[in-house]
C-alpha cells in the first residue's frame, strides 16, 4: 500500500500548527458563538437535516484538509495513545455517565441562583422534540452522534493536539485544555448562563480526558451517550408539563 508523505519541516512549525487551528476549527466556534447570540429559534426537521449534512461536510472536511495539508498527518494521529476498541467503548460509557451526574450537580448548585432557571431556548427544544416523533428521532440519531458527538470532539481533540505541538508543557496543555472548554461554554450561550456553565464544565471533563488517554472514540461515545440522556430528560419535562405552560 501506498504510505503517505512524511510531514515537511514547516508543516511541524508552530505557525503551522496555529494556522491549522485557525482554519480548522477557528469557523466551526465562530459559527456557534455568533448562533449563540442571535435569538434562537427552533429548526423543523428540514432545517435540521440541511444544518447536520451541512456541518458534517463543511467543518468535517476543513478539519481533515487543515491536517492533511498544513499538518501533513492522516486522522489516525490524532488518536496520541494506543487502546484496545473495548476500552475505548468502556471508558466511553464510563465518562458519559460522569458527564451527566456532573451536570445534574451543577444544576443542583445553581438551581436557587439567578442563573440556575432554565432558558426558554432548552424549554422549546423540549416541547418540539415531545411534539413531533420524527423531529426527535432525526435528534436522537444524526444531531447528537454525527453533528454533536463526532464533529464537536473531532474539533476539539485536533484543535488541543495542535496547540499542544506549540505549548507542549504541562501548563501549556492546561492551558490549551481551558481554552477550548471555555470556547464550547461560549458556543452554547443560546442555553443561557446555565448552559455556559455546565457545557464548559463538560468541555473540561472531556479536554482532561482526551489529555489523559489521548484517545479520540470514548468522548464521542460519551458526549452522544451525555446529549441523548440530556435530550430525553427534556421531553421526558416537557410532557409532563401541564397543558398550556
Amino acid at each position: 500500500m501506498p504510505q503517505f508523505p512524511a510531514p515537511q519541516p514547516w508543516q511541524k512549525s508552530p505557525l503551522a500548527q496555529l494556522a491549522a487551528v485557525l482554519l480548522g476549527a477557528g469557523p466551526m466556534y465562530a459559527l456557534a458563538i455568533s448562533g449563540g447570540l442571535a435569538d434562537f429559534r427552533m429548526p423543523t426537521l428540514q432545517e435540521s437535516l440541511l444544518n447536520t449534512l451541512f456541518i458534517v461536510v463543511v467543518f468535517g472536511g476543513l478539519i481533515l484538509a487543515a491536517l492533511l495539508l498544513l499538518n501533513g498527518e492522516l486522522p489516525g494521529a490524532l488518536q496520541l495513545k494506543p487502546a484496545r476498541l473495548s476500552h475505548d467503548i468502556g471508558h466511553g460509557l464510563v465518562l458519559g455517565a460522569e458527564l451527566m451526574v456532573v451536570q445534574v450537580g451543577v444544576m443542583l448548585l445553581l438551581r436557587n441562583s439567578a442563573i440556575g432557571q432554565t432558558p426558554p431556548a432548552t424549554q422549546s427544544i423540549g416541547a418540539a422534540l415531545a411534539a413531533d416523533p420524527w423531529l426527535l428521532a432525526f435528534w436522537i440519531g444524526p444531531v447528537v452522534w454525527l453533528q454533536a458527538a463526532l464533529i464537536e470532539e473531532l474539533t476539539r481533540v485536533f484543535m488541543l493536539s495542535r496547540l499542544w505541538h506549540v505549548w507542549p508543557s504541562s501548563a501549556g496543555r492546561l492551558l490549551a485544555v481551558l481554552g477550548s472548554a471555555l470556547l464550547f461554554g461560549m458556543g452554547h450561550m443560546y442555553e443561557g448562563a446555565i448552559g455556559i456553565v455546565g457545557t464548559s464544565v463538560i468541555g473540561l471533563m472531556l479536554g482532561l480526558h482526551y489529555e489523559a488517554r489521548g484517545r479520540v472514540l470514548p468522548l464521542i461515545i460519551a458526549h452522544g451517550v451525555y446529549n441523548s440522556a440530556a435530550l430525553a430528560y427534556l421531553v421526558a419535562m416537557a410532557r409532563s408539563a401541564p397543558a398550556g405552560l
